[in-house]
């Protein structure tokens, strides 16, 4: 899966790139003649160059800054691992083993990221008090509030599809149609994409309601047809999705013009080359 996901994306990557580079002079000029906001002020850029050295200074070392990223994934890896071990050995009582039992505990995604939250608050925050780190974990709380409730909200619309029937209904039509049998889970991942907005609401409802479909299709490369979900889901990121918010957010876009162009248009973009890339793979290795 990674491997092909690195593989199908490497198109997608040129064909944003290619896009921003075209792209981004004129949608930084028609923020500027929108909001009144520069991106041209060389004095400002030469003040904030100048601040920016002064508090690396006093940053963490890279190592150390990754650390609360890394340690929950490869505690999570870990535990995969584990745990498909002790399944393909077929013994049971492997699944009692300490080194099992912790490695089920703090592969846990809650409690590993938890730990990688301690890390960041004694490994980033170290030289802080204990009052501006608190100031500090609020800040990201408040960034991260607008994100988990739109999360929330697309879950729970796409817990409603699911138990409506209305996700079934849009598998069993998808499946009636001409199409590749690899495309089945691309194309109910874009429908509930564009009707719901949430990727991942998207990916996980693709994948269930097309599985049972492909699995009576002799042939069908099932590594593909998770990529396919995974590619349907990259259309046309919008409002209900989290992802958009911490883009836009990050990059400080607050114009709904202005977000679609520099976020909505090039997951589309991804989409469609990815698509293709997908067919070529397929017909090949397929």
């Amino acid at each position: 899966m990674i491997f092909w996901g690195v593989v199908l994306t490497i198109p997608a990557t040129f064909a944003v790139v290619l896009y921003a580079r075209v792209m981004g002079p004129r949608i930084e000029a028609m923020i500027e003649r929108d909001t009144g906001e520069t991106f041209t002020n060389k004095e400002a850029f030469a003040q904030f160059k100048e601040e920016a050295a002064a508090r690396e200074k006093d940053l963490p070392p890279l190592w150390l800054s990754m650390m609360p990223i890394l340690v929950p994934i490869v505690l999570i890896f870990i535990n995969t691992v584990v745990a498909g071990i002790v399944t393909a050995s077929g013994d049971r009582g492997m699944a009692a083993h300490p080194l099992v039992q912790v490695s089920a505990f703090i592969g846990n995604p809650v409690i590993a990221v938890g730990i990688g939250v301690i890390i960041a608050v004694y490994g980033l925050a170290g030289k802080l008090s204990r009052e501006g780190s608190i100031a500090e974990m609020e800040k990201g709380v408040e960034a991260a509030g607008i994100i988990m409730l739109v999360t929330g909200a697309g879950g729970a619309l796409g817990a409603v599809l699911r138990d409506s029937g209305t996700g079934t209904y849009i598998g069993q039509w998808v499946s009636t149609l001409p199409l590749p049998a690899v495309l089945i889970p691309f194309v109910i991942a874009t429908l509930v994409r564009l009707i719901q907005g949430s990727g991942t609401v998207a990916m996980i409802t693709a994948a269930s309601i097309s599985a049972p479909i492909l699995a009576q299709i002799p042939g069908v490369n099932m590594v593909f047809a998770a990529q396919a979900a995974a590619i349907g889901s990259m259309v046309f990121g919008y409002f209900n999705d989290s992802y958009f918010w911490v883009i836009n957010r990050i990059l400080g876009v607050k114009s709904a013009k202005h977000q679609m162009l520099v976020w909505s248009i090039p997951t589309t973009i991804a989409w469609a080359t990815c698509l293709v890339t997908l067919l070529i793979a397929n017909a090949i290795f397929g």
